[in-house]
């Protein structure tokens, strides 16, 4: 009779495979990698989209008042208010009520999200001083940390932040919001740069913010997605 292999309680070929695995699952490197090349390339993005955005006048369209409900604090407090009004309907037993009141959970969600994303974005503004950028000569690499002064204000975007962070929860949450969720994200962001509040790389960090907020705060204790 040959000799039992000994047994070691773990399977050979785990160690063989494991760390591939690891490193399969793990996108780390090449998000650092990407992140570190678009902090190196910019302020040349920013200057050269500062230049050429220069040369021609705002398009009109960005002059509409409907641009206001874009803003963070009238979007918040919109979303407050039906939140609110939907915490109501859920305490009454009529059919149109409880459709309203259904939808409460994810208003709430939204709307804390969004006062996250706001918060965090504007604390990163004091602490970065970024200057906004104006005429053609702007200077995206103009700097003045700490000054309580909205021309130094500009990295990150509070809009794009706050849009990223609703927009991303929807997609959580109701699926089948998804696609005019991420056009209105787009959207916010381009008249953010069209607008010449913020530098391209303000919007993108924007972004990154409401994301980051997202995948903080998910939890997985509300209604099932539609």
């Amino acid at each position: 009779m040959s000799p039992e292999p000994l047994k070691t309680g773990r399977d050979p070929t785990s160690c063989a495979v494991g760390p591939e695995r690891s490193r399969a699952r793990s996108p780390r490197g090449p998000l650092l990698a990407s992140a570190l090349l678009f902090v190196a390339a910019a302020p040349a993005l920013d200057d050269w989209t500062q230049r050429r955005l220069a040369a021609h006048p705002p398009p009109a369209i960005l002059d509409h008042p409907l641009w206001l409900l874009a803003k963070p604090e009238i979007l918040l407090g919109l979303l407050g208010a039906s939140a609110g009004l939907a915490k109501l309907a859920a305490r009454r037993p009529r059919p149109q009520a409880s459709k309203l009141g259904a939808e409460a959970p994810v208003l709430a969600r939204l709307l804390a999200t969004g006062l996250f994303a706001l918060g965090a974005s504007l604390v990163l503004k004091l602490m970065i001083g970024r200057a906004r950028p104006g005429g053609a000569d702007a200077d995206p690499m103009a700097f003045a940390p700490g000054a309580f002064d909205r021309a130094f204000q500009s990295l990150p975007s509070s809009s794009s932040a706050v849009a990223a962070a609703l927009a991303l929860t929807l997609v959580r949450w109701r699926p089948s919001l998804s696609l005019p969720a991420l056009a209105a994200l787009v959207v916010i962001c381009a008249e953010r740069i069209f607008s010449r509040s913020h530098w391209p790389s303000d919007v993108v960090a924007g972004v990154v913010v409401g994301l980051l907020v997202v995948k903080l705060t998910d939890t997985r204790d509300l209604g099932g997605a539609r």
